[in-house]
């Protein structure tokens, strides 16, 4: 292929400010705009040229191919920075290497189903405040059972009382994080400015959760089996233990995106179904089918396909992590033009999630898309919620098994009516956060007696199950890192399409009547089982 000299096509640009007005005022429609120029598009923010890399080919090739030759973008990641401190998610070689090698174990496919126990319950603890009828907004409670399942898991620690104080935190960080990014003049850290004593109160807030937990945990020294274990007690190939300060900022990292992005999820995920009583009817017909009255576990999933389908389609439409950057080290060609060396580019899931050359109707919520044999002829990069190539999440595997165990307690136990069918607008924050909130009522599922299909057999990969360690007296433990074997699971949540389970919409017929459901076990899970 002949390589360009010259720039890409892209939108009309202002004089001096380029296209920072249009994508202020919606960036989200605006970068979709901008992918109908090409597959690899130039966009200016004041003085600053990025190339928006919109198609999976394109998308494989920077983000896999090429991800040598790049890094994260300084002006974008300085900022959360900030936040998360220098953590798994904004760290750069090589300390990014060594901690991602470190961490690696508390991920493994076999690892992460001994957390499955400790997500239903965050799930039905939410659940038990709920009354027939109860208006709730979906943001919030879900951003709670978020927490909660990712701070017993990951910290084996509840943090539901503090749930408010992380949520208003959030917002406060998610909405310095936009005004800074597209703010023309970078104020200093310690300007006394309204937005710097908000951010700077926020985190302070976050630095105290985390630190509680951190010192809980110095209490008792014990391996737990959980992450936080493995943070502090683990030692590095040198003989070194991680730096205070090091578990602070992956503690940090961990909490606030492993909860922030599936709240979100969730609460998208039960909008979609609110305005799509037929689909939700299929869901519910498939979790009744399978779990009759019981608790969902990690086995269920594979038999819950519709489900995760649902999950997935939710995650295409309404990507949390919506945008990402990264800066050339060294001069590359990407679609026919050559890049100089300092380049930005933009990966948005957004934008190539809606590509119309792979996703028919995109705009519709489909979640039959994902079927086995519609999907199979899709791009493998068409789909990339958790990103791509080396530095894709850590916790994709997690995230996955969490949002399919919290999305089928929920819809086992009841049903959710939205206040408003008008669509959903999205907000300008760091995260695909909603401008406005998200109300709903709660009703309550009467109970009957169903049977439930057994779960399909695992491969023998997936089979593998590690024993809980008991300790001479008090609850049983999960097993130490250490003890775990890596296994190959069976969440297949990479870009491929191929994985079972991962706004144009139909007008919302009236609130369904209330249906009858399965005889429920709300109960806590034995030790033995944990």
């Amino acid at each position: 292929m002949r390589v360009k000299p010259h720039r890409p096509p892209g939108p009309a640009k202002l004089p001096l400010i380029g296209d920072c007005l249009a994508f202020g005022r919606d960036p989200h429609g605006f970068l979709l705009e901008a992918a109908s120029h090409g597959p690899l598009a130039t966009l200016r923010l004041f003085s600053r040229p990025f190339y928006l890399v919109s198609s999976p080919e394109l998308v494989q090739q920077g983000l896999v191919h090429r991800s040598r030759s790049m890094r994260k973008d300084d002006g974008l990641f300085d900022l959360i920075r900030r936040a998360l401190g220098n953590g798994l998610v904004t760290s750069e070689n090589p300390l990014w290497r060594r901690q991602r090698k470190f961490m690696a174990h508390a991920f493994t496919p076999a690892r992460v189903e001994l957390y499955a126990d400790k997500m239903v319950d965050a799930a039905l603890g939410t659940l038990s405040q709920w009354s027939e009828g109860q208006p709730v907004e979906l943001h919030a409670e879900m951003a709670e059972i978020a927490l909660e399942a990712v701070s017993n898991a990951l910290f084996d620690l509840p943090l539901r009382r503090q749930a408010q104080s992380v949520f208003r935190s959030m917002n406060a960080i998610g909405d310095f994080f936009v005004e800074a990014f597209a703010s023309p003049i970078a104020l200093p850290h310690w300007w006394p400015s309204p937005r710097n004593f908000r951010f700077i109160r926020a985190c302070r807030e976050m630095d105290s959760v985390v630190e509680g937990i951190i010192g809980e945990r110095r209490k008792d020294n014990h391996d737990r089996g959980d992450l936080l274990s493995a943070l502090l007690l683990g030692v590095h190939e040198n003989g070194e233990h991680m730096s205070e300060k090091q578990v602070r900022d992956e503690c940090m990292t961990m909490l606030i995106a492993g909860h922030e992005t599936t709240g979100l999820t969730l609460m998208y995920t039960l909008y979609l179904l609110a305005r799509h009583p037929e689909i939700e009817t299929r869901v519910r017909e498939e979790i009744d089918g399978v779990l009759g009255g019981r608790r969902a576990t990690a086995s269920d999933l594979e038999s819950l396909a519709l489900t995760m389908q649902v999950i997935k389609e939710a995650l295409r439409l309404y990507p949390p992590a919506w945008m990402t950057a990264r800066v050339l080290i060294e001069e590359t060609e990407l679609g026919g033009y050559s890049l100089p060396a300092g380049s930005a580019l933009m990966f948005s899931p957004w934008v190539t999630h809606r590509d119309p050359h792979v996703f028919t109707n995109p705009e519709t919520f489909d979640p039959d898309r994902w079927s086995p044999e519609r999907a199979a002829n899709m791009p493998r990069f068409a789909f990339f919620p958790f990103g791509a190539g080396p530095r894709a999440c850590i916790g994709n595997h997690f995230a996955m098994m969490e949002l399919g165990l919290i999305l089928a307690t929920l819809l086992q136990r009841c049903r959710f009516e939205l206040v408003s069918q008008a669509p959903i607008r999205i907000g300008v924050s760091a995260t695909l956060r909603p401008a406005h909130e998200v109300h709903a009522r709660v009703h309550l599922r009467a109970t009957r007696r169903t049977g439930a299909r057994r779960p399909a057999c695992p491969s023998p990969e997936a089979a593998v199950r590690v024993p809980a360690v008991r300790p001479r007296s008090g609850p049983a433990r999960i097993a130490p890192i250490s003890s775990v074997p890596r296994s190959v699971g069976r969440f297949d949540v990479d870009s491929s399409p191929r994985c079972p389970f991962a706004g144009g919409e139909a007008p919302a017929r009236a609130a369904l009547e209330r249906e009858p459901g399965p005889a429920l076990d709300d109960s806590l899970p034995s030790s033995k089982n944990r």
